[in-house]
């Protein structure tokens, strides 16, 4: 009997909330926003400023005038996002072709939350007033996994992988709080896991890399294997970071120079863990 994912997890004594996706959503605009991902991403600060709750930290005022500076937390709630309309001014050309093509863009030339979510194109959440948040979240940042999850598609016959699959979710239970993990692949009885992450910053990629790791073991045991793809820069010091805190040569960190030709990159990572 093979082996899926899911029975993997709960041989670990975990289960998913639901089917995670083994299909690519929008891959033509997801190929366009990677070509230009540096003004995608710039673009999409208005998203991140808009679609998030402020709270106001602190004032500083001097003789001309008082400066207010804000942390950006939560997503605002369901009816805000879905009133969220954005000029197309700034988003690279390549994007705004796609965008256009496939009706994105609304009667009124605007980028619109809502406009998107009648559309349908967007997989649905399992709560259905999650809808305008996870549209939200896939502009600014989950197209990337859905990039990922293709790469893994593209090499899952070179590799013998059995099964590929992202937005894996797992509910709370005793002694496990709720969490969700992006990629995932399954060779025979080895889990390799990818955690995903637009950031470019060091600290965060290095968090996000240990959670990762402390994840895919307890999705797949000691033999899980784990990387991160982001766009650090540093993705060679974010590893060694890493490994002198747990020494595990098995872990890859792909930086911004490896994401264009990643498919090659995952393929040398996956072969070649048993040597």
């Amino acid at each position: 009997m093979q082996l899926s994912l899911d029975k993997l997890f709960k041989l670990h004594g975990l289960s998913l909330s639901r089917q995670p996706k083994d299909d690519v959503t929008l891959p033509k605009l997801v190929e366009a926003i990677l070509s230009k991902q540096s003004g995608w991403r710039e673009w999409c600060k208005k998203l991140y400023i808009e679609g998030r709750a402020k709270e106001e930290i602190i004032q500083i005022q001097n003789s001309d005038n008082t400066e207010i500076y804000f942390n950006f937390g939560n997503w605002k709630s369901p009816g805000e996002l879905n009133n969220l309309s954005f000029d197309t001014v700034g988003i690279p050309e390549e994007i705004l072709v796609v965008l256009h093509e496939g009706k994105m863009i609304s009667p009124e030339g605007k980028l619109s939350i809502k406009h998107l979510k009648e559309l349908g194109i967007f997989p649905k959440p399992s709560k259905k007033e999650k809808t305008s948040e996870e549209i939200c979240k896939w502009l600014e940042g989950i197209w990337l996994e859905d990039y990922v999850l293709q790469q893994l598609k593209n090499i899952q016959s070179d590799c013998l992988l059995d099964e590929v699959g992202m937005s894996f979710k797992f509910p709370e239970k005793s002694g496990i709080t709720f969490f969700e993990f992006d990629v995932a692949c399954l060779r025979g009885y080895q889990l390799f896991a990818i955690s995903c992450t637009t950031d470019d910053t060091s600290h965060l990629c290095k968090s996000k890399l240990f959670e990762a790791y402390r994840r895919a073991k307890q999705m797949g045991g000691d033999e899980a294997r784990v990387a991160l793809v982001c766009y650090s820069d540093k993705a060679d010091k974010i590893k060694q970071s890493f490994m002198s805190y747990i020494d595990d040569p098995k872990v890859e960190v792909f930086g911004s120079k490896d994401i264009n030709n990643l498919s090659e990159h995952l393929k040398n990572w996956i072969q070649g863990v048993d040597k």
